[in-house]
Parts: structure tokens; C-alpha cells; sequence
């Protein structure tokens, strides 16, 4: 395994991160302790979480399966959304730049302080996540999301408090756009403030281009990317079923329209021949590939089994060379010679 420093801090991570959402959903607390123990045996050092994560459900095992190395392993928690159940709708709306219909949310029992970056919720939200984990403290704190109607001066304020009071060590975000980053960079710089250190992003074979922008704006602003759906939404998993059909279940799934179209399909196919020549899983071909890129400083994987966790986990293990690099972009650019 190997490891990088994150941002301009002197917090140090495994360059690969287990959790997910279903930490506590379909994974039980046995299971989530064997695969605890499996990573720490593979190396991975940092595990991650969101307190919206099965209802609240994924922290609460997480942190007890973490609980007996709490002190050796580097924890990332977000927040920012509301704790239970959430339906794509709310999702979205905090992510949206239209103003959240709160009347609307209201009618259906949602407290308009359920979610989002201000002072209320974050101090709230900090300490509910810190009594599940079972913890007194958050190493890697991130804003799940940008918040559209607060202030990132207010946002970064009560995170710079949370950070002196000794609740959490250092600060990232989420789901940001580049000039986002550098607004919030800014603010932090000009009102002594902390800064984020991170920020994590969906990125994948087929994310290129549409993540160039945000990968060199973190790089050159000494941010760490963490990089998630790196198998593009299971697409590029060992033991995926690329007969896709429009109407199956995994239409309906959040990031299913996002990568599981004909042309990703027909490229998964043509990187699953090309992985079985390389003598690599599919996973470690493409998540490999994510590693390579400089500023990733880690991919987070969410296995359900210690086989697929080690799957994954050797793509730090045995980085990718040029040449195997080269033969990747080929398939992406077109030319895959034959």
C-alpha cells in the first residue's frame, strides 16, 4: 500500500479508503468487521463515512467496527444532508441553484434545518455524527455538498471552530465545482480561516474530460482528490452484467444515467478484453488508471466481501505502467489496436 500526505497538511492517508453508504444497509457489523480487518491487512489505513449513510446506520457500525485502532486509522466523515431517509428529490435540492422549497418540504414533516452548511446544522451534525461513531473526534471533515443559500464565510467559520475546539483535525469538501474550491480557498485565506484540505469528486475512465477543470484547479491549489465511483457506478466491476437493459433496477439507481450508457458499455467491453490481456481484474485495470492521474490522492471503495476488497486494493499495489496506460487511453480515445 501506498500513501500520501493529504493537501498542505501533515495528515497522512492510504491510497486507497474503505466505507460507503452501504456500511450498515446490507452490510451487518460482523461483515463490516471482517472487511475492517481485511483492509487493515491490505494496508488501508483510512476509512470513510457520511453521516446520511443508511440513516445514520453507517456510522454507528463503522465506528464500532474501527473502535479497538481508532487511534492508528484516519476517519473521514460528510454532512450536510438530512439523517434518514432520502429520496432523490432531496438530494437534489440542496445541489440545485433554485432557491429549496422549504414550504414544500415542511408539508411533509422536513425541518428546513435538516440539512445544509449553517452554523445550526454543522454543530448539530458534528455532534450527533461524533455519538454514533463513538468518538470525541473527526480526522477528515468535509461538506457533503456546496450549499447554495449559506454563506461560505459562515460554513468555513464554524468548521474553523469545530477544528479549535478539537472535535474534528482538518476540513475537506465535496461535490464542488473549481471556482467553488477557489471561493471557498479565497475566503479561508483572507479571514485566516481553515482551508480545505481535500475535495471529493466522482472520477472514472469515462469522467476525463469533464473533470480535467477540477483535478489541475486542486492540484494547483495543493487540495487532495479523493476520488469516488471509480468503477463508473459497478460498470467496470469484475462480475458486472453489461446485457444492460434501460429498465432494469439499475436504471433507477442514482448513478446509473451517468455512466451506464451504450457507448460506456461498448468501451467497458472493449476494457474488459484488453484487462484480460494485461492478466489484471477489471477494477484493478480501472482504478489503477484513476490512481495514476497526479492529483488523486485516493480512491474510496465500498467491497462487500474481503475477495473484492483485496480486488481492489492491489491496484495500489501494482501500479499501472505507461504502457499499460497508454493501451487504457487508446480503448477511451478509439484506437485500441487489436
Amino acid at each position: 500500500m501506498e500513501y500520501r500526505k493529504v493537501g498542505r497538511s501533515g495528515l497522512v492517508v492510504s491510497r486507497v479508503v474503505f466505507g460507503g453508504s452501504h456500511v450498515g444497509e446490507s452490510l451487518d457489523l460482523t461483515t463490516t468487521k471482517s472487511l475492517v480487518q481485511a483492509a487493515w491487512d491490505a494496508g488501508i489505513t483510512t476509512f470513510y463515512t457520511a453521516d446520511s449513510y443508511a440513516g445514520g446506520q453507517a456510522e454507528s457500525v463503522l465506528g464500532e467496527a474501527i473502535r479497538a485502532r481508532r487511534d492508528d486509522l484516519v476517519l473521514m466523515v460528510k454532512a450536510g444532508y438530512r439523517v434518514g431517509d432520502i429520496t432523490a428529490e432531496e438530494i437534489a435540492a440542496p445541489l440545485s441553484s433554485t432557491p429549496t422549497d422549504h414550504d414544500a418540504f415542511w408539508r411533509r414533516g422536513i425541518s428546513p434545518s435538516s440539512r445544509g452548511m449553517s452554523r445550526k446544522h454543522l454543530l448539530a451534525a458534528v455532534d450527533a455524527s461524533l455519538k454514533r461513531l463513538g468518538t470525541d473526534y473527526i480526522d477528515l471533515y468535509q461538506i457533503h455538498y456546496w450549499d447554495t443559500q449559506t454563506p461560505i464565510e459562515e460554513t468555513l467559520d464554524v468548521l474553523t471552530e469545530l477544528v479549535r475546539s478539537g472535535r474534528v483535525r482538518y476540513i475537506g469538501c465535496s461535490q464542488t465545482n473549481p471556482w467553488q474550491l477557489y471561493r471557498g480557498l479565497w475566503v479561508s485565506e483572507v479571514n485566516h480561516l481553515q482551508r480545505f484540505q481535500s475535495v471529493q469528486t466522482p472520477y472514472n475512465v469515462f469522467e476525463r474530460s469533464n473533470k480535467a477543470d477540477l483535478l489541475r484547479a486542486a492540484e494547483e491549489a495543493d487540495v487532495s482528490v479523493f476520488a469516488y465511483s471509480s468503477l463508473a457506478g459497478m460498470l467496470l466491476s469484475s462480475d458486472a452484467d453489461l446485457s444492460f437493459k434501460p429498465d432494469s433496477l439499475l436504471s433507477r439507481q442514482r448513478y446509473a444515467d451517468m455512466y451506464w450508457t451504450p457507448a460506456n458499455i461498448e468501451k467497458a467491453v472493449q476494457l474488459r478484453d484488453l484487462a484480460r490481456r494485461m492478466g489484471r481484474p477489471v477494477p484493478n485495470l480501472a482504478q489503477g488508471w484513476v490512481l495514476a492521474r497526479s492529483a488523486v490522492t485516493s480512491i474510496l471503495i465500498g467491497p462487500s466481501t474481503p475477495a473484492e476488497l483485496a480486488e481492489e486494493a492491489s491496484a495500489a499495489e501494482k501500479p499501472l505502467s505507461a504502457e499499460e496506460l497508454g493501451l487504457i487511453d487508446a480503448v477511451l480515445d478509439g484506437s485500441d489496436p487489436r
